[in-house]
């Protein structure tokens, strides 16, 4: 991603003044604020929160200027995010629940719309979540939930993934973040494996570093090792790359049960860690 972006951004950037007509400037306006997303997005997963504001503060200002709902909600998912990485969650959900009622009338009878809509109420759930408000929390994913049986069987939409397991996700970050991890766990023998494995690998991967934590707050530390092992298996990159998974290896090579474990002596030796 890292490689890709600069370029992508610059010819996104390129596309949106060269193009004309309206249907042509909309197509390109949505792909400027998607490609300021991704940048946004995979820049909060380094916790460089500076930087993915500005490309999120870009996003929002390019989606208000073209008055499109989806740019809208594409970009308010993105400032959202890093307003509440930045330590301001209460501001973060508010923002999406807003952008969220005001769409919320014209997703009837329209997939994308639902699943844009949906990938609002979710973060606002974990925003909620984080502020230890576990009420509000549990109303959101309710919300989100219904939104999602609306939609057809095993639907997943192809970019954001929302749909009931996506939703069912969420609940257990959600738990998560409020500090109930055997809740969560708990939560998680819900979670259908055949559901799971029709999610993008990247989606997948965060719900197991989810479990894995979930895991740690319950004392299960030999779990949370194996599971965060799977994590690495099927994406590495979220675990060894990212701050969040670094800080659990490290954790559970303190912790007996996890730090016998061969394999995650080696992890923590790819990734520079102290084994």
């Amino acid at each position: 991603m890292g490689r890709v972006l600069p370029d992508l951004i610059v010819e996104a950037q390129a596309t949106l003044q060269a193009v004309d007509g309206d249907d042509d400037r909309l197509e390109a306006t949505r792909h400027l604020v998607m490609t300021y997303r991704l940048a946004s997005s995979t820049l909060l997963k380094f916790e460089t929160t500076d930087v993915a504001w500005l490309a999120a503060d870009r996003a929002i200002t390019v989606a208000s200027q073209s008055g499109d709902t989806v740019c809208l909600a594409r970009a308010t998912r993105s400032v959202a995010r890093a307003v509440s990485q930045a330590g301001q969650p209460a501001e973060a959900q508010a923002l999406l629940i807003s952008m969220a009622d005001r769409m919320e009338s014209a997703i009837i009878g329209d997939i994308e719309l639902t699943s844009l809509y949906g990938m609002l109420i979710l973060p606002a759930e974990l925003a909620a979540a984080a502020r230890g408000d576990a009420a509000t929390a549990l109303a959101l994913h309710e919300r989100a939930a219904a939104v999602a049986r609306t939609l057809p069987p095993n639907f997943a939409h192809r970019v954001t993934a929302f749909g009931v397991t996506n939703v069912a996700l969420h609940r257990l970050a959600a738990l998560v973040r409020l500090q109930e991890g055997a809740a969560a766990v708990a939560f998680a023998r819900s979670i259908d494996p055949a559901s799971l494995h029709r999610l993008p690998r990247e989606r997948r991967a965060n719900y197991l570093l989810d479990l894995a934590e979930a895991h740690r707050q319950a004392g299960h530390a030999g779990r949370a090792a194996r599971v965060l092992l799977d994590a690495d298996q099927l994406a590495p990159e979220e675990v060894r790359c990212r701050p969040v998974g670094q800080r659990l290896v490290r954790d559970l090579l303190g912790r007996p049960g996890a730090s016998s474990l061969p394999e995650l002596r080696q992890l923590a030796h790819r990734i520079g860690l102290t084994a």
